[in-house]
């Protein structure tokens, strides 16, 4: 409070309390008052509230000037906006690798990460990038296609450079094409150097190169045929190497090939009945593809054939003899799948995917989830070093889980709850139809009408959606854990592709099970549990069936109940209370 709006208040002050009341207005009040208390207070209550006024505002002024600063060297809000996490997305995995990974004191004071340690790192802040994209996939937030652009690889070591998630490469590789047939120079450097002024382009090119390669060479059984490839391939690298590619090469073929390649992997990706009519498609587009390039994208092309020494793939006749020899089990292999679904990520987009994803929702768990790796925060310690913690849900006769009826009855005004949710959310809509309806993920087998009571249900206040967003809890040190006992070569192969028959991949699975079960345990308190299912009440029944079906959905839950039984005591018959800790088995709740 400053000094000139109290000295001119003191001197009368002062005065008025020396005046003394000889007639008090208000005796019933104050009845012996002498004074003008009420004067010294009406002119000093204004003076003490522009005060705390005053406080109030220089309060608020410190504390957003002292809160920027503090929230600015504590990170928080690094990362806001789609754009924001495009441009720093490649900082990601070395805060994944600070923050989320438990390192030994040696590996702590390491900053720079030799090429090893580096694809490592990807690979590891690969798997928890993957199962978060797929957890969104699978709340329908995101489409199959932007789940496909969102999904970073598990880093191969074959490929030589950083494989980002598509969301950042899209469209490179068509506008490499275009920009490519469109040079008339026959300066390599030149091109060279437009394509690696775009860094993603840079890396989109060489990647998608390398992968054919690897997809190709996979592919192929016949010695002779990889010889082909190898041959083709070691054209390209020598002419790129003396500055030779335009020279040696014709651009104007890469559209025609771009085209090719596009049907070849599509063709990889498709569901098959006839296995030899399927496995002539193949050999029919491969063996375009080697036509194409031999005698339309390279200048004598017939030279690289005499090298591999077949001439007889010169002669029209005996040229459908080759690449005749391909390895179809190959393609139900996870691994090498993705690699082909990558690929034709890659070269299809022709858009650019700066809207990715275009769900609200999704978009602000992602920011939230990557800022989240920027905050100062303590490092991660080991699974099996974290306190253990336990999460209890209270739970009396709420929805567990919307029924059919109650998803078609209709309110006061003609509407009911699925109708509305569809209209709410119509994107989330079409991605669970496009979910269910997709053969390879197995729900056709599933009735139609139970997916979507859990789609409805999942949107609503229900004891099933709570269970599933803590159940997230146990995923993700499921997943810390297999990352921390696992060997380099399971790392790789990803957390999903991984064989679980293997012996030491299993017990790496069943140790990361019991240890995840140590340090987490949720246990849903439903009280009335066991008088549910002794109900006669159809909505009863109902509730006690859909938590039972919790229980087996996910193995590690707890239900918590109070048991009323008769029991003669005495000779008298009463009612006996117990408390009952149940879980899903073989035997339902046992």
């Amino acid at each position: 409070m400053p000094d000139d709006w109290i000295v001119p208040l003191v001197a009368p002050t002062k005065l008025i309390m020396q005046l003394t009341v000889d007639t008090y207005a208000w005796p019933e009040v104050l009845p012996n008052a002498t004074h003008n208390f009420g004067v010294i207070v009406a002119i000093w209550t204004p003076i003490v509230l522009v005060y705390f006024m005053d406080g109030q505002i220089w309060y608020a002024i410190y504390s957003t000037i002292f809160g920027g600063i503090l929230g600015a060297f504590s990170h928080l809000g690094e990362i806001r906006t789609l754009g924001m996490l495009r441009s720093r997305f490649g900082a990601v995995p070395i805060a994944f690798r600070e923050r989320l990974v438990a390192l030994s004191k040696e590996e702590a004071k390491t900053s720079r990460l030799d090429d090893v340690a580096a694809r490592k790192n990807i690979a590891k802040f690969s798997q928890v990038w993957n199962e978060f994209i797929h957890s969104l996939r699978l709340e329908d937030l995101i489409s199959h296609r932007e789940r496909d652009l969102l999904l970073v690889p598990y880093t191969s070591s074959r490929v030589s450079v950083v494989q980002w998630p598509p969301f950042l490469l899209a469209s490179k590789i068509p506008i490499a094409v275009d920009m490519a047939k469109d040079f008339t120079r026959k300066d390599d450097g030149e091109l060279f150097r437009k394509i690696q002024n775009d860094e993603y382009m840079h890396y989109a090119v060489i990647e998608c190169y390398e992968t054919l390669r690897e997809i190709l060479s996979d592919l192929l059984e016949d010695k002779d045929d990889k010889l082909v490839i190898s041959q083709i391939c070691e054209r390209v690298e020598t002419s790129i190497r003396q500055r030779r590619f335009l020279i040696e090469f014709r651009m104007s073929g890469l559209p025609v090939l771009h085209d090719k390649l596009e049907k070849f992997l599509k063709l990889l990706l498709i569901d098959y009945e006839d296995v030899e009519l399927y496995k002539s498609h193949i050999i029919n587009v491969l063996q375009d593809i080697i036509e194409i390039i031999t005698q339309d994208v390279i200048i004598d092309g017939h030279d690289v054939l005499k090298k591999s020494q077949l001439p007889h793939l010169e002669d029209e006749s005996k040229r459908e003899q080759r690449f005749e020899k391909i390895n179809i089990p190959l393609i139900h292999n996870k691994s090498w799948r993705e690699k082909v679904v990558r690929l034709n990520v890659l070269l299809i987009e022709k858009e650019s995917a700066i809207n990715v994803p275009t769900n609200l929702e999704a978009r602000r768990r992602m920011t939230f989830f990557t800022n989240s790796l920027f905050m100062t925060m303590p490092s991660a310690p080991e699974v099996r070093n974290m306190l253990s913690f336990s999460v209890l849900t209270p739970y009396f006769k709420e929805d567990v889980l919307y029924s059919w009826d109650e998803l078609n009855e209709d309110n006061e005004d003609g509407i009911s709850i699925l109708f509305y949710l569809e209209k709410i959310y119509p994107d989330e809509w079409t991605n669970f139809l496009e979910r269910i309806h997709d053969p390879k993920l197995g729900y056709a087998t599933k009735d139609s009408t139970e997916l979507i009571r859990h789609w409805v249900s999942y949107r609503g206040q229900t004891l099933s959606r709570t269970v599933r967003g803590m159940m997230y809890y146990r995923q993700a040190l499921d997943l810390q854990c297999f990352l921390e006992y696992a060997g380099d070569s399971a790392i790789f192969k990803g957390y999903r592709t991984i064989d679980r028959s293997d012996v030491h991949s299993k017990a790496i699975f069943d140790y990361s099970q019991a240890l995840t079960d140590l340090k987490f345990t949720y246990v849903v308190s439903c009280q009335v549990y066991g008088a549910q299912k002794k109900s006669s009440d159809a909505r009863d029944r109902s509730c006690a069936s859909n938590i039972l079906n919790l229980m087996l959905t996910y193995p590690s839950l707890r239900i918590a109940y109070v048991d009323e039984r008769e029991e003669k005591v005495g000779g008298k018959s009463e009612k006996v209370y117990y408390s009952v800790l149940v879980k899903g088995g073989d035997k339902l709740d046992e």
